[in-house]
């Protein structure tokens, strides 16, 4: 460790009126005093304790030189919707069905993509229903309406996973699905966000 050494040189004081003031022997002109901050003991030993050699990394580190990436990946992983995906609406489907009266229906629905067209048919509680409506942000979302030969109404669903959806119908009761899953989730209801 090095420690910075000042050489003092004898000084002359002038007195003038009440103050003091103190220049260094010399044949020039004195120069107005300078503002110099107060050091405080904890900064006055940080600057005449400077080491003036290359500092090694602390033991365990090394010191490297980061290289430039070749590009830059960034994954999101807390809302499902952003690391979703194309989503995939074709083939079958497990699902349940929430009728008026709050009961969920299990059956499979086969769906079908055409374009940003979707359509689905199946069969719940011995009743056949048909789906149609269109794909909406980017695939990730699906308004339309469903048919029975003596009713019809709309449905709305948003792919949460790759294999699930969640979503309504009469935006009020729930309809959701699982390519694999044989049980019904337990969030199978969400409303549509507008």
């Amino acid at each position: 460790m090095a420690t910075l050494q000042t050489l003092v040189q004898p000084v002359d004081q002038i007195f003038i009126g009440d103050s003091t003031q103190t220049f260094q022997s010399s044949e020039e002109t004195p120069q107005p005093p300078q503002f110099n901050p107060t050091l405080t003991p904890e900064i006055a030993t940080v600057i005449t304790s400077t080491n003036l050699q290359p500092t090694q990394p602390p033991y365990g580190f090394e010191s490297t030189t980061p290289a430039p990436l070749a590009s830059a990946t960034i994954a999101l992983t807390s809302n499902p919707s952003s690391t979703l995906g194309v989503p995939v609406w074709a083939g079958s489907w497990n699902i349940w069905y929430q009728n008026s009266s709050g009961n969920y229906y299990a059956s499979v629905m086969t769906v079908q993509i055409s374009g940003t067209q979707f359509s689905a048919t199946t069969t719940i509680n011995n009743i056949n229903y048909s789906f149609r409506g269109d794909l909406i942000k980017q695939g990730s979302e699906v308004e339309g309406e469903w048919e029975t030969l003596q009713t019809d109404g709309t449905f709305w669903l948003q792919m949460v996973s790759s294999d699930s959806f969640v979503g309504s119908n009469e935006a009020r009761f729930g309809f959701c699905g699982d390519r694999e899953a044989a049980d019904r989730p337990d969030s199978c209801r969400k409303m549509p966000q507008n």
